[in-house]
């Protein structure tokens, strides 16, 4: 469940954590909901904060995040919501296979429970600006903001997906540089 870690990756996976902590907590007093908005931050800046020691357990932090802020009928999406990014990155790049699939899965679940939070639940107010009052454009609204959120939660999970294959590339490559070295020196 949780990586062996660096001392250098420790430190600078706090100090992205306490930075977002910080600059979230500043923008978050001028909130209406700031004790619930707070909370959240804190959440969602722990999730980031484990996100390579625990993929797994960050991915459980994003998720219990985004259901409080629909539960305290925040208004989305927040500042703090950019944090899902970088732990879909990290389900897909440090993840087991498993959590891999939960990743993508929870990137597409995801985009559909943005969507339908963002055009009804989301305090009568549309991101896109569209009347609420007419089907048509609500579900065209629902259809763009669905691809979005897919485009954007989709691309965080498949760039961590590259990342995993260049390290790994990396990995057999200086395997084989070692193994040509060990033939060259039992050939002399």
């Amino acid at each position: 469940m949780f990586r062996a870690l660096r001392r250098y990756q420790v430190i600078v996976d706090l100090s992205i954590a306490g930075g977002f902590l910080l600059v979230q907590v500043a923008s978050q007093f001028s909130v209406r909901n700031g004790l619930a908005s707070v909370m959240l931050v804190v959440i969602f800046s722990g999730a980031l904060a484990v996100r390579r020691l625990s993929p797994a357990l960050a991915l459980g932090g994003a998720w219990l995040g985004a259901i409080l802020q629909m539960a305290f009928a925040l208004e989305a999406p927040q500042p703090f919501d950019l944090a899902v990014l970088a732990i879909l990155f990290a389900a897909a790049s440090y993840g087991g296979s498993v959590l891999r699939w939960i990743g993508l899965a929870s990137a597409i679940l995801g985009s559909v429970i943005a969507t339908f939070y963002l055009v009804f639940f989301n305090g009568g107010r549309n991101p896109l600006g569209v009347n609420l009052s007419s089907l048509p454009s609500m579900l065209w609204s629902g259809v763009l903001l669905f691809f979005g959120c897919l485009a954007t939660l989709g691309l965080s999970w498949t760039l961590g997906l590259l990342a995993r294959a260049v390290r790994r590339s990396r990995q057999s490559r200086e395997a084989q540089v070692v193994a040509e070295r060990d033939v060259i020196v039992e050939q002399e």
